[in-house]
């Protein structure tokens, strides 16, 4: 009976040796969050975020959200709006990044990548240093009292370099 025992300790002594073995050679293997990116020629990419005419009500936001890939490089939004139709003839452009986006919502202060200003035209052109979901806003903060809707054309890209074939 002892010797039953033993042998049985010692097979599941050995089956959890092989368990944890098998379990480190596969993590070993395995990708992982910090592989570098493939290396390779860069090649220029666009496309438009934007390029319409968009109308913002009081008191709201048009979002037009956009992702960068970590295999991007050299990012940047770059567009111009203007306003017409009706007073004040305002919007304000903002470009931020999706883990700030509730709390702007709420009206905290956040760090953000571009704030145009309260203004009736303009251009811009905005470096995006990080990958991540980021979000295009047009904002309309009149009262609809004196503005129902702002209307706003818009032409704006994305623009980045990628590795060829990613």
């Amino acid at each position: 009976m002892a010797t039953n025992r033993a042998t049985l300790k010692s097979r599941i002594l050995a089956l959890l040796c092989c368990v944890v073995a098998g379990g480190f050679l596969v993590s070993c293997s395995s990708p992982t969050a910090t592989t570098p990116p493939a290396t390779g020629p860069l090649v220029h990419q666009s496309r438009d975020l934007i390029n319409q005419n968009i109308s913002v009500a009081a008191r709201t936001n048009y979002d037009t959200p956009f992702t960068v890939t970590p295999t991007a490089r050299n990012v940047k939004v770059a567009g111009s709006f203007n306003t017409f139709g009706g007073l004040p003839n305002a919007i304000q452009v903002y470009i931020m990044a999706d883990a700030v986006y509730p709390d702007w919502l709420k009206g905290r202060q956040v760090d953000i990548a571009y704030d145009s200003g309260s203004r009736s035209t303009g251009t811009f052109d905005v470096s995006i240093a990080k990958p991540g979901l980021y979000h295009l806003l047009f904002s309309n903060y009149a009262e609809a009292s004196v503005a129902p809707a702002q209307q706003v054309t818009a032409n704006v890209t994305l623009q980045w370099d990628d590795v060829a074939g990613s």
